[in-house]
């Protein structure tokens, strides 16, 4: 069996990707990589991640969409916390979650470039 494997190392190869993909896909598998996430990087049970989604009401903390609960889409859930901490401060889109990264989490910063956005002009969203 041994040779075999070594002569069609190419095929099994590829007949591994192919299995490992088609089982990482089930649903059942990703639930539990879902919680056990949630339960490493933010010390987090499915319950408190429900309460705090129920709490916001599925929207982002910080500009009120809609979430998607899981998944790679644009207003799909992040788990929003302080790096230095670990304190998970709410749920927000991943635009949202993402342009807090690129600010550092620096609320200064983010004030000045709101500011700027101000003085130099914006994409004509309402900024009340």
């Amino acid at each position: 069996m041994a040779e075999w494997r070594a002569k069609n190392a190419d095929h099994v190869k590829e007949y591994s990707r192919v299995a490992d993909k088609e089982y990482r896909s089930k649903a059942e598998v990703q639930l539990a990589r879902w919680m056990r996430n949630l339960h490493e990087n933010y010390k987090m049970s499915p319950q408190d991640f429900n309460a705090l989604w129920t709490k916001q009401e599925g929207k982002c903390e910080v500009c009120a969409v809609e979430m998607a609960p899981r998944g790679k889409q644009k207003n799909s859930v992040c788990v929003d916390h302080n790096h230095s901490t670990g304190e998970v401060r709410g749920l927000l889109c991943r635009d949202c979650n993402r342009g807090l990264g690129v600010f550092r989490d620096n609320p200064t910063l983010l004030e000045a470039a709101a500011k700027y956005l101000r003085d130099k002009g914006h994409y004509g969203h309402d900024l009340t």
